[in-house]
């Protein structure tokens, strides 16, 4: 059979998630096992004292009241020892039992309280859990609200964008009709000089031409006149008709 010292240190406790340190309460269990520990030494001793001075009692001695008296003394006194190492035990036991009580009571309202914390802290997500929802439908339909607004806004500035490049591509094209048409005006204005300066050459050139050919002719005339050999060669009409040819 264990001993209340043996009792004391290998009690075990349950373990809860919450609770006191485990290691605090074995030193506290090791504490009063010390103590245990040495009150029932201390009863050891006496009953050791108790016993020697039973011994030295029943020695011949040579008074008898004096070994009576002592007897007496020595027997209140090791009953006096007894009762308070008696007591002493005993309310050691008492409050370990009583601490060892509430060290089991303990673990259970911890137990309890992280329950109704679990519960309350579960409450609480589901709470928040239900506001993100309706939150997100609302950011969600909010979504839908703002894409379709943008699709609409998309579509009119697409088709402001559509008769903006009309309207520039028809400006391009009349600003294009007119520089070419400006440009055709700046050719045959340009053409008309050309051709005006041409036949003022031409004319020019004529008329040397024709004023060489009076020349020739009249030279031919000249020597005709003082030749009628070179007459003869020299047909005046047909010199005429070849430079009016050439001219």
């Amino acid at each position: 059979m264990q001993s209340l010292t043996d009792q004391i240190r290998s009690k075990e406790f349950t373990r809860s998630r919450k609770g006191f340190d485990p290691d605090e309460v074995a030193r506290f269990l090791d504490r009063i096992a010390d103590e245990v520990t040495e009150l029932e030494a201390n009863l050891r001793r006496e009953g050791v004292r108790a016993n020697a001075l039973e011994r030295k009692i029943q020695a011949p001695l040579d008074a008898e009241g004096n070994v009576e008296a002592a007897f007496l003394a020595a027997a209140e006194s090791k009953q006096q020892l007894l009762d308070e190492a008696q007591d002493r035990a005993q309310q050691l036991i008492a409050d370990a039992r009583s601490e060892a009580g509430r060290l089991v009571e303990v673990p259970k309202k911890e137990a309890q309280r992280a329950q109704e914390e679990s519960t309350a802290v579960l409450l609480q997500a589901k709470e928040r859990l239900e506001s993100a929802t309706r939150e997100a439908s609302s950011i969600e339909e909010r979504a839908k609200a703002e894409s379709t607004q943008l699709e609409a806004e998309a579509a009119e500035r697409g088709r402001r964008a559509g008769e903006e490049a009309d309207r520039r591509a028809r400006e391009t094209i009349d600003a294009a009709r007119h520089e070419a048409a400006i440009r055709i005006a700046a050719a045959q204005r340009e053409s008309s000089d050309i051709r005006s300066t041409l036949e003022a050459e031409h004319t020019d050139l004529v008329e040397k031409v024709r004023s060489l050919q009076a020349a020739v002719v009249g030279m031919i005339e000249h020597g005709a006149a003082r030749s009628p050999a070179l007459a003869a060669v020299f047909d005046t009409n047909d010199v005429e008709s070849t430079v009016e040819e050439a001219s």
